[in-house]
């Protein structure tokens, strides 16, 4: 997530904890197809992500489109990473609804396709994130984003610390 926005909650959740934090500003799921191992570097415990939307709002991709690179992303990240567990915040909506019907069937095709491995795990953030909780249209306000990382711990995300 972007640094910026969930900078301030970050040093405050990762204090005394082993997290990497790398979110990417306007990142799409192809920039990550081809940053990922730089990025990442060596293999994590867990490999969470938060990407997707931008797929539809900044590059205006087809639904196919997002759901084939996502998938793409993760089979390649597995195939890195074999002993990571990946979780995947699925997309959360914008105030703009200009691809909500794109960014619903992209979360139930992703949440379908993850549930066939046992590597992956698809972690429902949308039905938690109203539109009041965006500051910007977009990003969470900074002590919303509370509902990312209880949503992880709630999807059986170990989080250890140093």
């Amino acid at each position: 997530m972007d640094n910026h926005f969930i900078g301030e909650y970050m040093r405050s959740f990762a204090q005394g904890k082993d997290v990497l934090h790398a979110g990417i500003s306007s990142t799409t799921s192809y920039h990550w197809e081809a940053a990922y191992s730089t990025v990442i570097g060596t293999a994590p415990k867990n490999i969470v992500m938060h990407v997707g939307t931008n797929n539809f709002y900044d590059v205006h991709d087809l639904t196919s489109d997002t759901q084939d690179s996502l998938t793409r992303l993760f089979m390649l990240m597995h195939s890195k990473y074999p002993s990571s567990n990946i979780y995947w915040f699925n997309i959360t909506q914008r105030s703009d609804t200009s691809y909500a019907q794109n960014v619903s069937e992209t979360n139930v095709y992703m949440a379908e396709w993850c549930a066939e491995y046992d590597w992956i795990t698809c972690v429902d953030t949308c039905s938690k994130v109203t539109t009041a909780m965006l500051g910007d249209g977009v990003h969470p306000t900074t002590e919303n984003y509370k509902v990312f990382t209880d949503a992880l711990v709630e999807a059986g995300c170990e989080i250890t610390e140093k």
